[in-house]
């Protein structure tokens, strides 16, 4: 991906769905627009619902490009079949538009677990968004990335009226300013921060359909970087926008700054890390399905199903849930990345692994500590291999500490064998290639 080319983004709103759900609130579709906008570029954004009941809002959203879909209501209770037309819309998008690579479905009903199922099944990054009043743990367990609608921010009705454009440049000027003249930003960080200064401010009520194509409105004030798929932005003026040896600054901190190593590994390299603190328990949950005298031979699917009944049953007698879903099939992604499993059942010559199909651990993987071994080998080599592209010397200490943190149990001999074997196999990468 090229700052020119950002990840395409749609947008599928049961609006009577939701606007019923939270009644305590008008609901406000451009939150979820807005947050959408954080993924890429919104190409295509569509509300569905009875919209004779929603006259006044139903000008607004048209005002705003929001494309209105239409379903009518049958009975007393004012039943519609939109989550029927989403699914079909959904689909028929699915293949008519094949270069949209991230799927945001704000509804809160169970009906759609298929529907997330099927995209994610054809590639697609699929991102929820549910109410609190009407949750159900089905639609949000499905989807890669899930937020609740009370958690895209304060209500931003405002935005329909628009911040000014010239309001808005000083704003995203003095944001750049506040970290200094010499540290590029994430510019989701950027974002992030202009819309809580100003709960009003969203870049496609100023006519961008992405917050990249805001900045580049104002390239004769910010400077943008992009390194791969990552995009960062800097005052134009400031002094010390590049490092001595003329790369940005961004780059150096590849050496010495983790949150970086996170963003990268998840931009550059498909890995989304689980939290530090959640994570001995995940692999602690894979070692006693399917290592040591207990190892069974368990589909995805089945693995899901039994850690959902763990999670219920923690939850239930702690009151605490041990580790989020989400972040157990982020870890099982790396797991399959690190080649940890064995699928006696497929053929790789002509199939891939589907969530049916049975596997189990690797012969090789004899022990808790072989499978935390594993899961640190393939991180620590992708990063290497990201020190040696640049040229720029690790920080084993900080790399030690971003793997494996104290407390862990990794004595020095341990690292230093894990550390070897992850440079030979990066410089292996990089000379093959």
């Amino acid at each position: 991906m090229t700052e020119n080319n950002p990840r395409h983004v749609a947008v599928f709103v049961d609006f009577e769905n939701l606007a019923l759900a939270n009644e305590q609130e008008p609901f406000d579709i451009w939150r979820v627009i807005d947050h959408a906008a954080t993924y890429g570029r919104v190409i295509l954004r569509r509300a569905y619902a009875d919209w004779r009941h929603y006259s006044p809002v139903e000008f607004k959203l048209v005002a705003n490009n929001v494309d209105l879909i239409q379903v009518y209501s049958r009975g007393m209770q004012r039943k519609n079949g939109a989550d029927i037309r989403l699914s079909v819309d959904a689909m028929e998008t699915l293949i008519t538009h094949p270069h949209l690579a991230v799927y945001v479905l704000a509804a809160s009903d169970s009906d759609y677990t298929g529907l997330i199922l099927k995209l994610r099944e054809h590639g697609k990054f699929v991102v929820g968004v549910g109410s609190s009043e009407a949750h159900s743990e089905h639609f949000r367990a499905a989807c890669d990335a899930y937020f609740l609608y009370s958690e895209l921010g304060g209500s931003k009705t405002e935005v329909l009226e628009k911040v000014p454009f010239s309001e808005a440049k000083e704003l995203l000027l003095a944001v750049l300013q506040q970290q200094g003249k010499e540290h590029p930003q994430l510019i989701s960080q950027v974002q992030k921060e202009m819309v809580r200064l100003a709960p009003a401010f969203s870049v496609q009520a100023l006519g961008f359909e992405s917050f990249l194509d805001f900045l580049h409105a104002h390239e004769e004030s910010v400077r943008i970087i992009s390194e791969g798929q990552l995009h960062y932005a800097v005052l134009k003026e400031a002094p010390g926008a590049k490092a001595e040896n003329g790369d940005p600054v961004h780059l150096q901190d590849l050496a010495v700054n983790p949150a970086y190593w996170r963003e990268l590994l998840r931009e550059k390299h498909k890995i989304q890390l689980a939290p530090a603190e959640s994570l001995p328990a995940i692999l602690q949950q894979f070692w006693g399905l399917y290592g040591g005298e207990t190892a069974q031979e368990l589909s995805r699917a089945e693995m899901e199903e039994r850690v959902i009944g763990a999670l219920e049953a923690a939850t239930a007698a702690t009151g605490r849930k041990p580790f989020e879903l989400e972040d157990l099939r982020r870890v099982d992604k790396l797991l399959y990345m690190a080649k940890a499993f064995y699928f006696p059942q497929v053929n790789f010559a002509v199939e891939r692994p589907g969530p049916a199909d049975k596997r189990r651990l690797h012969e090789r993987i004899r022990s808790l500590d072989g499978l935390i071994y594993e899961f640190n080998l393939l991180v620590l080599t992708r990063l290497l291999q990201e020190h040696r592209v640049r040229k720029i010397s690790p920080d084993h200490e900080l790399l030690k500490q971003f793997l494996c943190p104290p407390g862990d149990g990794w004595t020095e001999g341990a690292w230093s064998v894990l550390y070897g074997e992850a440079m030979a196999r990066a410089e292996q990468v990089l000379g093959s290639r």
